[in-house]
């Protein structure tokens, strides 16, 4: 079954005034009707970030409670192997009790993690992201990792693929999805194969291609599968800042990428329930 991975949702989501067909676009109802139009029978939730401060329109708190067990009440949204939407808890690893709040999202049942260094404003080659990271390593709990840019007025290099190649250097069974590749707001022209190396060089980093297919192109991917795989890529959208049609264009660059049903079918769904079926089993 095809599965859209990184897919944003948030108390409110985009508001009344955005919604469309589908419904107001960043809910569990709109996201579940959208991977439908999509051809997608599953996808991957990552939960509102933590406060931090930082100035993004993704940033809302869902009250009183966690953003994780926000996350799970929502529509279509659970823990279970089956469900039609996968959580994934938004974990800021350097802040106090990062490693408690992660035991409580596995007591919940939760097997994915998020960084986003930039929102989150993370140090996350810190010491203080240690208990975390060997807790996550122990329960080989995949982590979508936000990768590239200097934005929201951190430190760009927290973000950055060389981050993660040294944080799995140290967790080695620590799954980690390099999200958009190093490509986010990154003008530095080598930051996706520098993304390509490390994942080669890494047997637990993942190449996530949200954001990151149109803007590298059909060649350069060709190039990026024949040294890693497709069983180290997935794909994922960034939902709710995507459409049908960009999507649509999206799997035409893939399709034109000349993978068999397989190799295809890796991407779009196979190597994230690979991991997940992992997770489940720690």
């Amino acid at each position: 079954m095809k599965v859209m991975a990184h897919c944003h949702l948030f108390p409110g989501g985009f508001g009344e005034e955005k919604r469309d067909e589908f419904g107001i676009p960043g809910t569990a109802g709109h996201l579940a009707r959208f991977i439908g139009a999509c051809g997608f029978g599953r996808a991957q939730v990552l939960a509102p970030h933590p406060p931090t401060g930082a100035d993004a329109t993704a940033i809302r708190e869902p009250d009183e409670r966690s953003n994780i067990e926000w996350l799970l009440e929502q529509q279509s949204v659970s823990a279970d192997a089956d469900s039609p939407l996968i959580p994934a808890a938004a974990i800021i690893p350097d802040r106090p009790g990062a490693a408690d709040q992660l035991r409580r999202a596995i007591s919940l049942g939760v097997r994915w993690l998020k960084i986003h260094p930039l929102i989150g404003r993370a140090d996350t080659l810190a010491g203080a992201c240690d208990p975390f990271y060997e807790l996550a390593d122990e329960a080989r709990m995949p982590i979508v990792f936000h990768t590239g840019g200097k934005a929201w007025e951190w430190d760009g290099r927290f973000a950055d693929t060389s981050a993660c190649a040294q944080i799995a250097e140290r967790f080695g069974r620590l799954p980690i999805l390099m999200a958009h590749c190093g490509t986010f707001r990154n003008p530095v022209p080598d930051a996706f194969e520098a993304a390509v190396e490390h994942c080669r060089t890494h047997p637990n980093l993942y190449l996530d291609m949200t954001m990151a297919l149109l803007p590298v192109g059909a060649e350069r991917w060709k190039r990026a599968l024949d040294r890693v795989g497709p069983a180290k890529v997935i794909y994922g959208t960034d939902y709710p800042w995507c459409s049908v049609e960009s999507v649509g264009r999206e799997m035409e660059l893939i399709d034109s990428l000349g993978l068999g049903p397989a190799e295809k079918g890796l991407i779009l769904g196979g190597s994230f329930l690979a991991l997940d079926r992992a997770a489940r089993e720690e």
